[in-house]
């Protein structure tokens, strides 16, 4: 929890937005299970939208480039910050998952958030937040970090901008007031490269064996 993230300004583009929102759109529509809602207690289905993008490998064939770029910076900034990842074999993605938070539905706020301060990604090595929206069409749904002393810290960031802290780093996004949030968030974990709509800890072994 000492750890700190670490801000990756422009790690996509706006050709490379564009190019996730693409798949995203389409992953959604091929695979209908590759969609989840994950709107918390209190806040009304619809809320907040996950898509894996890694369903049946859609991400790592549609978009190589950025599937390579993504995990070569997240492994740069563990080289030089932490060293979790040293010395292991086979750290693949977990999950590759497209979020959709909005403000309101129906006109009415939804209270859209990760309002817990103790979430973290158990059993990922590694995770890269990814702004896709622009922050001046949002207001709140920033993302924090719980700091050894227990004070929240918002990081503030641009769109395509990455966040990559360990995994198991307390974090959570603060109450959305306006606007739809949309970010990508990667996990890189010791295991095979996961193609199922899923995070579950059984799919570690069952995927796709990378050289």
């Amino acid at each position: 929890q000492r750890t700190q993230a670490v801000r990756l300004k422009g790690l996509l583009n706006r050709e490379d937005i564009q190019a996730v929102h693409r798949v995203g759109a389409m992953t959604a529509l091929q695979r209908l299970d590759s969609t989840i809602d994950r709107s918390a207690w209190g806040q009304p289905k619809g809320t907040w939208l996950v898509t894996f993008l890694n369903t049946d490998g859609a991400f790592e064939s549609m978009l190589p480039g950025l599937h390579a770029r993504i995990r070569d910076a997240a492994l740069a900034v563990d080289r030089k910050h932490w060293n979790v990842t040293a010395g292991l074999k086979d750290v693949n993605y977990r999950v590759v998952e497209y979020h959709t938070m909005r403000s309101t539905l129906e006109g009415q706020p939804t209270g859209g958030g990760l309002h817990s301060k103790r979430h973290c990604d158990q059993g990922s090595l590694i995770t890269v937040d990814i702004l896709l929206t622009d922050p001046a069409e949002i207001e709140g749904g920033v993302l924090q970090t719980l700091e050894p002393n227990w004070e929240m810290l918002s990081h503030a960031w641009e769109q395509g901008d990455a966040l990559v802290f360990l995994s198991h780093k307390y974090h959570s996004v603060s109450e959305l007031k306006r606007g739809t949030r949309q970010v990508m968030v990667c996990e890189l974990w010791q295991g095979t490269e996961n193609h199922a709509p899923s995070r579950d800890e059984h799919e570690r072994w069952r995927g796709k064996w990378n050289d």
